[in-house]
């Protein structure tokens, strides 16, 4: 990561003359340079035969005048240095320096440039040889540099050069075992590996691996697997001597020399073959202390990065990712579509190494962002130059707003992709890769440099800066992650619960080209739902770009009070304009909108007339920065307040039934309207305040791990009320009764509505009694956080039969008996508590959308059986009066669709549909005529990883919304190729079975990708009971005994292979009965 880039890229010349005007046709051996931070190309040419060198350099903003201060290293010694003047630069004017190189005796040495004033340096790398100078971007790479210089002059022939090449980057390692002649093939087999940042041998996955003979002849190409794994066979093969040559390139993306551009390239030993015999065990295991071992540890992380570049490019982006390393400089940067990577035994000064970047997985994952930017049009045109992760870009060196504001973005989001990138796909066990930290670290050998290392999430994470604003790559970031991530934090005035996906973000961003934070804020909130927008927004509050609204107080009386708000923006430049929208809580009308350069406004009495009439008030404030190029405006999130309610508090507490979905309008809002309108407004309390809806990412290891509650999803019509609660789905008054005394002391409602315990008794946790006992007890504890509290106990509605509980109705039925006693023997003159009859009106055939859930109809019953209990029994509100029908919400088709293959499959993903309880998802062979094959229950969110699939094989996916009863239309189709890296089934699957019991043995899995399988997964089905599903046991031997079993059924048996990539297709083993 280009944490502090100077203004200048790498010089690389010795003292000489200085030409200026039109840049000449450039000598042999050039090597172009463009450092995208300093906005400067350079040039760089040995001359062979002339110990010179010359300069080609173009500066793409104006230049002062300068100098080059030019050191001669052997080793860690200064054998001499010069400085040098160059004049002012014009923009895009080039200018050509040739210098002499003076006498430096027999060996290599270095040359390190550093432009001053600047603190950046560049490196070459430069041996004499026959009478000429070769150069390469690491010392460790001058004897390739000077092999080929041999091939070119004809001093080698092919094979020596072949034969060279391989001992110059002969790796350790085994040449392995022969086997057995057979009469036909011949087979080579083995694996490749390098050393990681914690000293450990790990795969080098997916890069290409050669057999080559002695002479260099190639006999085959492949490349390994993720185990790095390879294997050749071949009936033709002649009897010799091979060598194993693994080549750092893969399907995404290969890992270059600087310079020569040649890809690195490791060897095993010389080992012979013997025509149809098997030879296996061969090894080839790079160290780190050559520069191509460190080129190899890179590659591994290119693997994973690269890959997720493909996963998201686009047709007309460019096809992998080209890394070139060493850099030749301080830093890692992109330019020219290419990543430049740090480290390789470059020099930064007198015994001073660059850092190394090569086994730092979170500066290449940055670096990639930056070329996912240039392609989707990301970039502005001033996003380099001097920066750290401290500052605020406008007006440090000199920077104006726009500059400022470009370089922030730009570095911000290649942070934020890289990051969010790693956290994307599976990671195999290596130091420095994924979590919620970037780290830049120094790395061997010669563990230079400094350290960064910080945690996203962290508000302060270098302990001395947590600056604001849309200038900051900081805060830039992450705003972006916290759209972005999973987890649920506490932001400026509640909680973020936005869960937007990176391939969301990047799609709309690519479709905007949005250059800074200002112009991808539009892009990323367009057409999200209310609650996600206002979640959003306290998100732009927390990192400084907008304003917040301050509250008067949660509820106040008749008499004028003015608007007031913090005016957000970058520290030292303020937003400085403002538009202040005032709405109506219950229409959702505008009452009238201000513009003001203040930050706060008094409302004239007609427009304060305005607002005591609608008695609740929701406003919020846009703030912009008016500075040439304007900036904003940023809104801040939604506040609201009760004109006249007095201390009145409402909290519910509940379940689904009171939480709702995604789409509903709820109970909640019916009661709400109900006493707004009729004079009777309260105040409803609790820490949530919308539905839950599916996920946009389910968590790993989903279903046996469950999805975090979601608490932003919004209702029919987006409309937005007083809609605080403390309801969630799945709640039990077992839990609640933990917590209760918690939310009321903190919220201090006056009246607690509680509609709970259909989950205490449908899924077994309590008993009639045990449940009556749940109840009491939270109730105590809401009186020891509030003892004059007054609390409403709502029955437990009847649901539509399940074969699997036949006995629920008795029970909901003996419970409800029992409750209205029981909530007489607590209830007090100081604390009353009442019941709310709503399962007496409440039928599961016309009042609920899936058999439970209330629809319209539903939710004016238990709103009415409320209200009915507030109007006679406390004196609140009047009679209910208010009629539904069932008013059925229909989701609509997701609007798109995308399948990326996988390691264990496919991973589909669609665009959220509006009020979906779940999708049903489809799959089928393209092409083949085939149904569509529909998974049995529906998926409860916005993506899905789907498995055992033919390695090969195309398919298509698609999926139809599910709510209830409902079913929507179908998405449209996406379509891709299977490539799994799992191993199949292993073979020789056979059973046994005892009095409830069975045992299932194999043998070890064989074939693609069974060298890394750990471990088998057991499939087993009960076939005689129409209600059972597919369970499962691991273990990591070949053999399992699973009891506990139905006497006298049949199961179906199948066993599948775990390896590095997860759990593969299962091989079927022979159904099997279990015996009494």
């Amino acid at each position: 990561m280009r944490w502090l880039h100077a203004t200048t890229a790498v010089l690389l010349a010795l003292s000489g003359a200085v030409v200026a005007g039109p840049a000449a046709a450039a000598p042999t051996a050039a090597v172009r340079q463009t450092d995208e931070s300093s906005r400067m190309e350079i040039g760089l040419a040995l001359t062979p035969g002339r110990r010179q060198v010359e300069v080609t350099l173009r500066s793409l903003v104006d230049r002062p005048a300068g100098r080059i201060r030019l050191t001669v290293h052997r080793g860690d010694d200064e054998l001499t240095h010069i400085t040098h003047p160059l004049k002012k630069m014009e923009a895009e004017r080039a200018v050509r320096v040739v210098f002499a190189i003076p006498a430096t005796g027999d060996g290599d040495f270095g040359l390190v440039a550093q432009p001053l004033p600047g603190a950046d340096t560049g490196f070459l790398a430069v041996r004499p040889h026959h009478g000429t100078l070769v150069s390469a971007g690491a010392y460790g790479l001058l004897g390739d540099a000077a092999l080929t210089a041999d091939r070119s002059a004809g001093r080698v022939t092919a094979t020596e050069f072949e034969t060279r090449r391989a001992r110059l980057h002969q790796a350790a390692g085994s040449t392995g075992t022969s086997g057995t002649k057979l009469a036909a093939t011949t087979t080579i087999a083995g694996s490749i590996s390098y050393r990681d940042l914690a000293n450990t041998q790990r795969p080098i996955r997916g890069a290409r691996v050669q057999l080559v003979a002695a002479t260099g002849q190639e006999y085959g190409t492949g490349y390994a697997s993720d185990g790095g794994a390879f294997s050749f066979s071949s009936a033709t093969l002649p009897t010799g001597d091979y060598r194993i040559r693994v080549v750092a390139v893969g399907t995404f993306g290969e890992v270059d020399t600087t310079g020569g551009a040649d890809n690195y390239v490791a060897y095993s030993a010389v080992f012979p073959v013997t025509a149809g015999a098997t030879v296996s065990g061969i090894t080839v295991n790079v160290d780190y202390f050559s520069v191509t071992g460190r080129a190899f540890a890179l590659f591994d992380a290119l693997r994973t990065v690269g890959g997720f570049y493909q996963s998201v490019r686009k047709s007309s982006w460019q096809p992998a990712l080209i890394v070139f390393y060493p850099s030749g400089q301080a830093g890692s940067f992109a330019r020219g579509g290419n990543i430049w990577m740090s480290g390789g035994d470059t020099m930064c000064g007198t015994n001073t190494y660059c850092g190394e970047d090569a086994f730092d997985w979170d500066v290449l994952a940055h670096e990639s962002g930056h070329i996912v930017a240039t392609q989707a049009g990301l970039n502005g045109p001033n996003d380099g130059g001097d920066h750290g992760i401290c500052d605020n870009a406008w007006g440090q060196e000199g920077r104006g707003k726009a500059a400022g504001l470009d370089l922030a973005w730009s570095e911000g989001w290649a942070t934020f992709y890289g990051l969010a990138l790693l956290a994307s796909v599976p990671l195999p066990p290596v130091p420095n890769a994924g979590g919620l930290t970037y780290e830049d670290r120094p790395g061997p050998p010669h563990n230079a440099g400094g350290t960064v290392a910080y945690n996203i999430e962290t508000n302060d994470p270098t302990g001395d800066c947590a600056p604001k604003g849309e200038d900051s790559e900081l805060a830039v970031q992450r705003a972006l992650w916290d759209l972005y991530d999973t987890i649920e934090d506490d932001v400026s005035g509640g909680k973020d619960t936005v869960q937007w996906g990176l391939a969301d973000i990047l799609n709309r961003l690519d479709s905007a080209n949005a250059t800074t934070f200002g112009a991808a804020w539009p892009a990323i909130t367009a057409s999200r739902g209310p609650s996600e927008v206002q979640a959003a927004r306290r998100i732009l509050q927390t990192h400084g770009m907008a304003p917040r609204g301050l509250l008067p107080a949660d509820s106040i009386g008749n008499a004028l009070v003015p608007f007031r708000w913090t005016a957000g923006g970058i520290p030292g430049h303020l937003n400085n304009s403002f538009t202040l929208r005032v709405r109506s809580g219950y229409t959702g009308s505008v009452l009238f909108t201000v513009t003001t350069t203040a930050t706060s406004y008094t409302p004239t009495a007609a427009q304060w007339g305005q607002v005591v009439a609608a008695k609740s008030v929701v406003y919020d404030v846009a703030g912009s920065q008016t500075t040439a190029p304007v900036s904003g405006p940023y809104p801040s999130a939604e506040e609201s307040f009760m004109i006249g309610s007095g201390s009145r508090k409402i909290m519910v507490v509940g379940d689904s039934i009171s939480q709702g979905l995604e789409g509903d309008y709820t109970w909640r809002y019916r009661l709400w309207q109900h006493l707004a309108t009729g004079g009777a407004a309260a105040d409803f309390v609790g820490p949530y305040t919308g539905t839950t809806r599916v996920p946009s990412d389910l968590p790993d290891g989903f279903p046996e791990v469950a999805a975090p509650p979601v608490f932003n999803g919004a209702y029919r019509g987006y409309l937005t009320f007083d809609s605080a609660h403390f309801a969630q789905w799945g709640r039990q008054a077992h839990q609640a009764m933990g917590d209760i005394r918690t939310q009321v002391g903190a919220y201090q409602p006056d009246y607690l509505l509680v509609e709970l315990g259909f989950n205490d008794l449908g899924w077994g946790v309590s008993n009639p009694d045990g449940l009556i006992g749940d109840m009491k007890n939270l109730i105590t504890q809401a009186r020891a956080a509030r003892p004059g509290i007054k609390v409403v106990v709502a029955n437990v509605v009847h649901r539509e039969p399940l074969d699997q509980l036949p006995q629920l109705d008795s029970i909901i039925n003996e419970y409800n008996s029992k409750l209205p006693a029981a909530l007489a023997s607590v209830s007090t003159a100081a604390s009353p508590v009442a019941l709310a009859d709503i399962a007496g009106d409440y039928q599961w055939q016309f009042d609920a959308y899936d058999g439970l859930h209330p629809n319209g109809s539903g939710e004016h019953k238990i709103a009415k059986a409320f209200a009915t209990v507030l109007s006679g029994t406390f004196g609140v509100g009047g009679t209910f009066t208010a009629t539904s029908g069932p008013d059925l919400l229909s989701p609509a088709a997701p609007t798109s669709i995308t399948a990326t293959p996988t390691g264990t499959g496919v991973h589909v993903s669609w665009a959220h549909s509006f009020g979906a309880g779940g999708y049903w998802f489809e799959q089928r062979l393209k092409d083949s005529g085939q149904q569509w094959q529909r998974l049995p229950l529906p998926i409860p969110g916005d993506e899905w990883d789907t498995g055992w699939l033919v390695r090969g094989s195309t398919y298509e996916f698609r999926v139809l919304p599910n709510r209830g009863i409902s079913t929507g239309p179908a998405s449209p189709a996406a379509s891709v190729t299977a490539n799994p890296l799992t191993a199949d089934g292993p073979p020789n699957i056979t059973t046994s079975s005892g009095p409830g019991s069975l045992t299932v043995s194999w043998s070890r899995a064989t074939g693609l990708y069974s060298d890394t399988v750990n471990g088998y997964v057991v499939y087993y089905m009960d076939r005689a009971n129409p209600n059972a599903f597919v369970a499962s046991v691991r273990t990591s031997g070949l053999s399992a005994t699973i009891t506990g079993l139905t006497s006298r059924h049949n199961y179906a048996i199948a066993v599948a292979s775990v390896n590095a990539a997860g759990a593969g297709s299962p091989a079927g083993g022979p159904e099997i009965n279990v015996p009494q």
